[in-house]
This record gives C-alpha cells, structure tokens and sequence, in this order.
C-alpha cells in the first residue's frame, strides 16, 4: 500500500484506539458501543496490512517477526505493569510469581490494568492461523468455507461455554476474531468500493438506524470478544463491520487534512497506548478525581509520551516496542521531521 493509503490505516488505527481509551473510562454510554467495533476494527486493519506468504521457511520468519512485534512487547509490559502493582499493595515475591504466571497464561487470567492484554496473544494466533490456511489451502472458497465454519463455531463455543477455567492466550476468541481478519484481508481489493460516498452514507444510516433501536430498547445488543458474549449470529458480524466503513471512510476524508497528523501519530503508537492507558489512569486517579474526557487524554496522551520516549532508547524499544534498530531510526526521522 502506498503512503496515502496508510495515512487513513493510520488515522482509523487512531479513532480506534482513542474508541478503547473511552470504553474504559467508567461510562456506561460510551462501554457500551465503542465495545460494538473498537477491537474488531483492529482485526479487520491487520488483516488489510497482511501479505501472502509463499512457502514455510516465509512463514517461519513471518511467526518470528510477529513475535517479536507482539510477544516482546508483551512481555516488556506486563512485567513492569505487574512491578508497579506490587509496588503500590507492598511488594511481595510469591505475589508476583503468581502475577507472572497470569502473564504467561494470558487470556481471562489478565484483569485490571491488564485486562487488554488479552488482544495481543489473540492477534497473534489470528495472524499465525490465517497465515497457515493461506499457505495451505489455495482455494478461496475453501478458506472462506473454513473461517465461516470457525465464525459458526465460536457461537456454538459462546453459548454452551464448555471450558470452566479460561483458555490460554483467548485461543477460544480466535474463532470470532478470525473472520474480521479474513474479512479485512479480502476486502483489500474492494477498498474503493468501501471509500466512497455512498457507502459511508449507507453504512452511516444503518448504524443510526441500530443506535436508536438498541438505545429504544434497554442496551438490547451487546458484543464484547473477550469473554466470549456474542450471541447474535448476524448482527456480531454486520454491525462492527458497518460500523469500521463509517470509520474508514471518516479517516479517508480526514486524511486529506493536515491537522489529521496528530490521529495518525497516536495511530502508530496504538500498542504502547493499549497496553499503558489504564496504569496511567490508575497513577493519576490517586491525585484527583476527573471523568471520562480526562480519563481519555490522560489515557492516551500519558502514553503516546511514553511511546516517543521509548523510540529514543535504542534497546529499551526493542524490548517494549518490539522494533528493530533500523525502524526506530526511521520513526525517529519522521517524527522529528514532523
């Protein structure tokens, strides 16, 4: 994709994260439908952003580099997160082994200022499976037959909820999540069909449409991946993915604007601000209290912060950022030419 195109990646990446910052906030409002489309609209992106791979050795170095991406900064993360945890109850060993093995089991484990954490090992399975099924099966009717029987599956899971205890890395989430992956890949042909005016005003209208029900009737559609209620078998599709045209189109408009620079910036730091938002609320909240509005400036700024600082640490942004040397050096340039 050319610059133009991930300028508008970039910016939706920012709405999105913006959209999590907000659905952790404490209102119920904004809980309840930043939850319709915040993490699907991040599946649906990758999915947009993944190339083919040819042969095995490719998909080797594919699982190592997104584990490096991803996992690294996991891991980087977590534990500090934890540290500072322990540091505020009074630091005890045993304690923080436990918090540790949370860490490396992930998934439902991941509560509290970690509770997104669950996003990171979820990608990461996606991007591993659906790079397998491409690799494998040449026929597109037979991959879209397997993620469909995968997308069925996950509601057949959701329903009966057969496990007691929760599942590793919400491996379970990966039935759902996998179709919004598959769904952005795909699409990726169709891009200019899904960036125009009609269809931003269609989808548009659907939504208000879907808004204006749900709020008529009592909160009636809910959808939120991580504990697996999605119960609709239509709607957990249609509406998120309504809900991410009305969002790529806004982004390809803002995108032809300069002020959009500030939504892309905040775009390619999404990862540091989703794993940092809730401890930097959790630091700040202790000196006064603020609502929802501070809660996102707080929750996205504080760590957008972080983030530049990090890039400015050769192997600290390694660790944290899961970048190489030579990237670092070139978000370095573009943020200072910026």
């Amino acid at each position: 994709m050319n610059n133009e195109h991930l300028k508008w990646i970039d910016i939706a990446k920012g709405i999105g994260i913006i959209a999590v910052v907000m659905g952790h906030g404490g209102h119920e409002l904004a809980h309840h439908y930043t939850y319709w489309f915040h993490m699907p609209l991040f599946f649906i992106l990758s999915g947009l952003l993944f190339k083919p791979i040819d042969n095995f050795s490719d998909l080797f170095n594919f699982i190592k580099k997104r584990a490096i991406r991803l996992l690294l900064p996991y891991v980087s993360f977590g534990i500090t997160i934890y540290f500072y945890i322990e540091l505020k109850n009074g630091f005890e060993l045993s304690s923080f082994l436990t918090d540790l093995y949370k860490l490396a089991y992930g998934g439902m484990m991941m509560k509290g200022l970690v509770t997104v954490f669950w996003f990171i090992t979820c990608l990461f399975l996606v991007q591993i499976i659906f790079a397998v099924i491409d690799l494998i099966f040449k026929n597109n009717i037979t991959k879209i037959a397997l993620i469909t029987l995968s997308y069925l599956l996950a509601h057949i899971y959701a329903f009966y909820q057969p496990f007691e205890s929760p599942v590793p890395w919400s491996a379970d989430v990966v039935l759902i999540t996998l179709s919004f992956y598959a769904f952005g890949f795909y699409i990726k042909k169709y891009i200019g069909l899904i960036l125009n005016v009609k269809t931003f005003i269609a989808s548009f209208l659907l939504l208000t449409v879907f808004i204006v029900y749900d709020y008529m009737n009592n909160y009636f559609y809910q959808i939120d991946l991580k504990p697996n209620v999605y119960n609709h078998l239509f709607l957990d599709f249609f509406i998120p993915v309504i809900i991410c045209f009305v969002v790529f189109n806004v982004s390809k408009i803002l995108s032809k604007y300069q002020y959009s620079s500030t939504l892309i910036k905040i775009g390619t730091s999404t990862i540091t601000i989703m794993f940092l938002h809730r401890v930097s609320n959790d630091f700040f909240s202790h000196f006064f209290n603020y609502g929802i509005v501070v809660y996102t400036i707080i929750g996205v700024l504080v760590p957008f912060i972080c983030y530049l600082i990090l890039l400015r640490v050769p192997y600290i942004s390694i660790a944290f950022l899961g970048l190489s040397s030579n990237t670092v050096k070139q978000k370095n340039n573009k943020a200072t030419v910026a």
